[in-house]
């Protein structure tokens, strides 16, 4: 094949490979080849630096999410272990004071202890006064200033 001068570009090396051979198995290139090269190494490292600082921040609020949820779920699992125990303590007539001291992992265990402490604390209604209600027919005074009157005088 021939280019535009009229010149046979068969056989030609492929603009920027190697041109020559030294005796000493050195290949060189020319110098255009070699900055677009190095041109293009330069990008590559300025690209990879922008992806390490991404992957650096995705990494970071990765972290920061694993810590949240980790502490949501805590505080969730002693939420609802705290509503059981109510829940446990409002059902066997528990002060609701005592729900916290209840001991146990499931339903199950709870109902148990909330069993066990209730028969430790008796009847917890407070004591029938025995005495309230009419004692004695108590007439009022009829005449209320003369009553009056008698509690003044000396």
């Amino acid at each position: 094949m021939t280019d535009s001068t009229g010149t046979s570009t068969e056989g030609a090396p492929p603009e920027g490979t190697p041109t020559d051979s030294t005796p000493d198995n050195k290949t060189t290139f020319d110098a255009d080849y070699v900055k677009g090269l190095r041109s293009e190494a330069a990008g590559h490292r300025t690209n990879l630096r922008a992806v390490e600082a991404e992957r650096d921040e995705l990494r970071t609020q990765l972290e920061a999410a694993t810590a949240t949820s980790t502490d949501s779920t805590s505080r969730l699992a002693t939420a609802e272990s705290l509503a059981l125990r109510y829940e446990v303590a409002l059902e066997k007539g528990l002060p609701l004071d005592l729900a916290k001291r209840l001991v146990g992992d499931d339903r199950d265990s709870l109902v148990a202890d909330a069993d066990g402490l209730r028969a430790l604390l008796g009847d917890q209604r407070p004591p029938v006064d025995l005495g309230q209600g009419p004692r004695d027919e108590v007439k009022p005074p009829k005449d209320v200033n003369a009553a009056l009157r008698a509690l003044a005088r000396p």
